[in-house]
């Protein structure tokens, strides 16, 4: 029961709702067809996303800014815009590879997912742990000359991830542009930094004991970096600081680099993160 007269009488329905959800008894889980929402909730947090986003659709977009300022309701309007921009869509085809992929940068630090192939079982694997540990959605449609090798096929896809990369940074603004990391993969240790300068370079220092992985050239490692931090802009260092299975080495190589890419296009402000004004 809730007793109490708030300022209005939209005001006293909601606060009503909310005693009623925080205090109710019985499964967490539950319909509820006399919810604002009418749909399934789990958490107080489930309830409150869906009860406002309900509200917004209900009076409009409109009525839901004019509780901010006019700078608040700017600011709102040039997030939306640039988390809009976090989807992007690369094509590319040549004579050696026909590669589509898709890149979404999710800014709710929920898991990542991978879908598609590149026709080499060891390297999908790379791809799938660079999505779900950076929370990207990535998906991926790859026809790669691997008659001859998967030279081609590797680049290439760091070609096209790199581009999608480039276009999801933009013009920088509001990024937290820098990232480091070490990160372990069992008895292997890796060092991933990484900035999104617009100035492409990269530092690979790593040894394999053994030429391949499955169908993946471990010398192709290197190769694939440089490909993503050409494409993107970034300068990005990796050292391979010690480590015996190739495996693991490799894979936490494509750990770490999720991780700084995830920390560095990270939404932290409203300005380009540069003395100069620009990436």
């Amino acid at each position: 029961k809730f007793d109490g007269v708030p300022g209005s009488r939209e005001g006293a329905h909601t606060l009503r709702v909310l005693f009623w959800y925080f205090f109710r008894t019985g499964e967490k889980s539950t319909y509820r067809p006399h919810s604002p929402v009418g749909e399934r909730v789990h958490t107080p947090c489930d309830f409150l996303t869906h009860f406002f986003s309900y509200k917004r659709k209900k009076r409009g977009n409109k009525h839901f800014y004019q509780a901010f300022s006019e700078e608040k309701q700017n600011k709102f309007t040039e997030v939306r815009k640039m988390q809009k921009l976090r989807e992007v869509l690369i094509e590319r085809k040549t004579g050696e590879t026909d590669i589509s992929l898709s890149l979404s940068v999710k800014d709710d630090c929920s898991k990542g997912s991978f879908e598609g192939t590149s026709g080499i079982g060891f390297f999908d694997h790379m791809l799938n742990s660079f999505a779900v540990h950076g929370g990207f959605d990535m998906k991926l449609a790859c026809k790669g000359d691997l008659h001859v090798d998967c030279h081609h096929t590797i680049e290439d896809v760091g070609i096209a991830l790199g581009a999608a990369l480039n276009k999801v940074r933009g013009t920088g603004k509001g990024i937290s542009r820098y990232a480091n990391i070490l990160l372990p993969m069992d008895e292997a240790l890796c060092m991933c930094a990484l900035d999104f300068s617009g100035r492409p370079f990269l530092v690979f220092d790593g040894e394999f004991s053994s030429d391949s992985i499955g169908g993946y050239d471990t010398q192709m490692t290197e190769e694939f970096f440089r490909a993503v931090a050409f494409n993107a802009g970034i300068t990005l260092h990796i050292k391979i600081m010690y480590g015996k299975n190739d495996h693991h080495k490799t894979e936490a190589c494509y750990k770490a680099f999720a991780k700084c890419i995830s920390q560095a296009l990270k939404l932290v402000s409203d300005d380009v993160p540069s003395a100069k004004g620009m990436l």
